[in-house]
C-alpha cells in the first residue's frame, strides 16, 4: 500500500501547501514558504488563506508593498474574515498611514468584537495619532475583555501618564507587576512616575528592583540617579549616571543628567563637556540647554546662561522652575522687566512655588518698588516657611526703607533658620551700623568674615564702621583687605583714600584716586572724593572741576550735588550753592546735609526765615545737629559752613 502511495501520491490541495508553507515559515525558510504559498495559489487562485499566508511572509521579509497586495486580495476574496484586516492595518501603521490602520482595525473589531487584542492594537495606533482619549477607551475595553494581560495595563499606564493622570498610571503599573512580577519596564516606568511626583524613596526602590532584574539596562540607573540628585546625594547620583552611560554610550539624556550633577558639584569643565556633547547628539534636547544655562549661571556668566535658557524656551521648556531660573538670570543682567515677565509666568504655572515669588521680589527691588517686593517676599515665606533667603531679603528691603529694627528682626529669623548664613550676618551688621550700634555691627562683620573669608564685603563694611568711629588706621587696613580680595572693589579703594584724607594726608588720598581714575575713568565717586581732598588742600577750582565731572557721570546722586554745593559755599557763590543743595534735596527728600546746607546758605544770604525753616526740619530728623561740637567733629564740614551754622544756631530759636 505504501509502495503505491509513493508511486501515485494523492493530489495536493491548497491547504496542504499552506500547511507545508507554514512549517517552512516557522523554520525560517522564507523562500520555500513563498514557493509553497505560490503553489497553493496556482492550485486555487481564489483561495484567500494562501494570499493571507504569503502576505505574512512578505511582511516578515519587509516587502510591505507585496504584502499589502496579498492582504488586499485576501480581503476581496473573503471580506468577512477579520485577520487580513488586522495584517493590513499593521502594514498601514508601519507605513505611517494611521487613519487607514484605524479603519482596518475598526472593521476587524466589527467582525470579531470579543478580541481584546484588536482593541489593544487600535489603541496603540490612536497613541501614535496622539488621540489619547480614544486610546484610553480602547484600552479600557481590552482590559474589560481580558483583565489578566499585563501588557494592557502597561500600555494604559503610559496613556494615563500622557494625560497627567499619574496616580492612575501608577495603579496600572502596580497591576502589571502583580500579574507579572519580573516585568522590568513596569518597574522602570513606575520609578519614573514616582520621580515626577517627587516620591524619591519609591523611585529608588523601584529602580533598584529593575536593576536587580536586569542589571544591563541603563534606564533604571538614570531614574535612580535623578532621585539621588534631588535628595542632594550627588556622589550616588554621579555613580549611577556613570553606570548608565557605560550601558547607554553616547546617550544624550544620560550625558545631560551627568552634566547637571557635575555642575552642582562645581566640576564646571566636565559638566560643560557632557552638556556640549548631549547637545551635539540631540540639538532638540531642551533640558540640556537648561542645565548648561544653570552651569553658566553658577559661574555668573549671565549672558551665556540667558542664551541657553532662551534656546530651551524655543524648544518648548515651559515649567515654572524654568521661568523662575530665567527670571533670576534676567534680574542679574538688570533686565528687570523681563525678569518680572518670567516670574509672573512661573507663578501662573505654579502659584505655590516660593522661589518664583522670591525672584520676582528681587526684580521689584531692582525697580526700587520695595513695598511690592516686600509683599512677594512675605508670600514666599508663607509658601516656604524655612526660606532663609526670603527673610534675609526682607531685611535688605527694611534697611533700604530705613526701618532698621524690622530689618534686624527679619535677619534674626534668617539666621535662626540658617546659623551659617554669612550674607545675613552682613546685612544685619549694616542695619546695626545704620542705628550706630557699632559693637553689634562689628561682631556681625567678624562672623561674616569667618564664614566667608573670600568675600570682600565683611572687611569693607567693617572698614566703614571704623571710618565712622574715626579710627582711620583700622579703616585703611580693612579697605585694603577688601580690595586685595576683589581688586576692582572701587568703593573700598575710594574709602581707603578718604580715610587718608580724614587724617589730612591729602596727597596720599589724591594719589589713590588718580590710580582709580586711570583704571576706571567712569567711576564717579573717585572724582567726588578727589574733589573733597583737593578742596581740603585749598585747591578749590580743581575740586570744583572734579565735582562737576562726578555729576556728569552720576547725575542722580544727591551726594555729588551736595559736595559741589559745599565748594560753592566756600567760594561764597551762594546762589550756585543754594541750587546744588536744593537739587540734592530733590533727589533725596531727607538728605540731612542738603537740609543743613540750605539752612546755612539761606542764612548767609540773609534769608533767616527760610534758614530757620530748613534747620527745624533738620532737627526733626536728627536733634544732634543742634550740637556744633558734634557737627564739626563727626561731619568734617568746611570751616565756613561751621561758622555760619554757629551763627544760625545762636541767633535763631531752636523750635518754631
Amino acid at each position: 500500500m505504501d509502495f503505491f502511495r509513493k508511486l501515485f501520491p494523492p493530489p495536493q490541495t491548497p491547504n496542504d501547501q499552506i500547511k507545508l508553507g507554514n512549517q517552512k515559515l516557522e523554520a525560517g525558510d522564507l523562500a520555500s514558504a513563498i514557493e509553497c504559498f505560490n503553489t497553493a495559489i496556482r492550485l486555487n487562485p481564489r483561495h484567500a488563506p494562501a494570499y493571507y499566508s504569503r502576505g505574512i511572509v512578505y511582511t516578515r521579509k519587509k516587502d510591505l508593498a507585496s504584502a499589502l497586495m496579498d492582504f488586499d486580495q485576501a480581503i476581496r476574496l473573503t471580506p468577512n474574515w477579520f485577520l487580513p484586516y488586522v495584517m493590513r492595518a499593521g502594514i498601514h501603521e508601519a507605513r505611517g498611514n494611521l487613519s487607514k490602520a484605524i479603519t482596518d482595525y475598526t472593521y476587524a473589531i466589527s467582525l470579531n468584537p470579543l478580541s481584546s487584542d484588536l482593541f489593544f492594537f487600535r489603541a496603540i495606533v490612536h497613541v501614535k495619532s496622539k488621540d489619547f482619549n480614544q486610546s484610553l477607551l480602547d484600552l479600557n475595553e481590552a482590559i474589560r475583555l481580558s483583565p489578566d494581560k499585563p501588557q494592557y495595563y502597561l500600555e494604559r499606564s503610559m496613556v494615563l501618564d500622557r494625560n497627567n493622570q499619574l496616580e492612575n498610571a501608577i495603579a496600572d503599573l502596580s497591576q502589571t507587576i502583580k500579574l507579572q512580577e519580573d516585568n522590568v519596564p513596569a518597574y522602570i516606568n513606575r520609578a519614573n512616575l514616582y520621580l515626577k511626583l517627587n516620591k524619591l524613596d519609591e523611585t529608588i526602590q523601584d529602580a533598584s528592583h529593575a536593576i536587580t532584574l536586569n542589571p544591563m539596562d541603563g534606564t533604571p540607573y538614570l531614574n535612580r540617579g535623578a532621585a539621588y540628585q534631588r535628595q542632594d546625594k550627588l556622589d550616588e547620583a554621579l555613580a549611577d549616571f556613570n553606570r548608565a552611560l557605560e550601558l547607554l554610550p553616547n546617550n544624550a539624556r544620560v550625558l545631560n543628567a551627568r552634566g547637571a550633577v557635575q555642575g552642582q558639584l562645581s566640576e564646571y569643565t566636565s559638566a560643560l563637556n557632557d552638556l556640549n556633547i548631549a547637545i551635539q547628539l540631540d540639538s532638540k534636547l531642551a533640558a540640556a540647554y537648561v542645565n548648561r544655562g544653570s552651569v553658566w549661571l553658577r559661574q555668573e556668566k549671565y549672558d551665556l546662561a540667558l542664551a541657553d535658557y532662551n534656546k530651551a524656551a524655543e524648544l518648548g521648556s515651559n515649567s515654572a522652575e524654568f521661568y523662575t531660573n530665567r527670571g533670576f538670570v534676567n534680574f542679574r543682567l538688570e533686565r528687570y522687566g523681563d525678569a518680572l515677565t518670567d516670574c509672573n509666568k512661573a507663578i501662573e504655572l505654579n502659584s505655590q512655588l516660593g522661589r518664583a515669588y522670591g525672584n520676582r521680589a528681587m526684580a521689584l527691588m531692582g525697580k526700587t518698588d520695595y513695598e511690592s517686593a516686600l509683599t512677594d517676599w512675605n508670600k514666599a515665606v508663607e509658601l516656604e516657611p524655612n526660606y532663609a533667603d526670603a527673610y534675609a531679603n526682607c531685611g535688605v528691603i527694611y534697611t533700604r526703607l530705613e526701618k532698621y529694627d524690622e530689618a534686624i528682626q527679619s535677619l534674626n529669623e534668617a539666621l535662626r533658620l540658617n546659623p551659617t548664613f554669612a550674607d545675613a550676618y552682613l546685612r544685619r551688621g549694616i542695619a546695626y551700623q545704620r542705628l550706630e550700634r557699632y559693637d553689634e555691627a562689628l561682631s556681625d562683620y567678624a562672623r561674616t568674615i569667618e564664614l566667608n573669608p573670600k568675600s570682600p564685603y565683611g572687611n569693607y563694611n567693617r572698614g566703614l564702621v571704623y571710618f565712622r568711629q574715626r579710627d582711620f588706621t583700622k579703616a585703611v587696613t580693612e579697605f585694603a583687605k577688601a580690595s586685595e580680595i576683589k581688586p576692582d572693589h572701587w568703593d573700598a579703594i575710594a574709602y581707603e583714600g578718604l580715610s587718608y584724607a580724614r587724617q589730612r594726608d591729602f596727597d596720599a588720598a589724591i594719589n589713590i584716586y588718580n590710580q582709580i581714575i586711570e583704571k576706571n575713568p567712569e567711576y564717579p565717586s573717585a572724582y567726588s572724593y578727589r574733589g573733597y581732598s583737593r578742596f581740603r588742600k585749598g585747591d578749590t577750582e580743581d575740586a570744583l572741576g572734579d565735582f562737576e565731572r562726578s555729576i556728569i557721570l552720576k547725575p542722580t546722586s544727591q551726594v555729588m550735588y551736595a559736595n559741589r554745593a559745599e565748594v560753592y559755599f566756600e567760594l561764597k557763590r551762594y546762589s550756585e550753592a543754594l541750587a546744588d543743595f536744593q537739587k540734592a534735596l530733590e533727589l533725596k527728600s531727607n538728605h540731612k546735609f542738603a537740609l543743613a546746607g540750605l539752612a546755612v546758605t539761606h542764612y548767609a544770604l540773609g534769608n533767616k526765615n527760610e534758614a530757620n525753616r530748613f534747620w527745624q526740619e533738620l532737627l526733626k530728623l536728627d536733634a544732634r545737629y543742634g550740637d556744633m561740637d558734634w557737627l564739626q567733629k563727626e561731619l568734617n564740614w568746611a570751616d565756613a559752613l561751621v561758622e555760619q551754622a554757629h551763627k544760625l544756631v545762636a541767633e535763631l530759636p531752636s523750635s518754631e
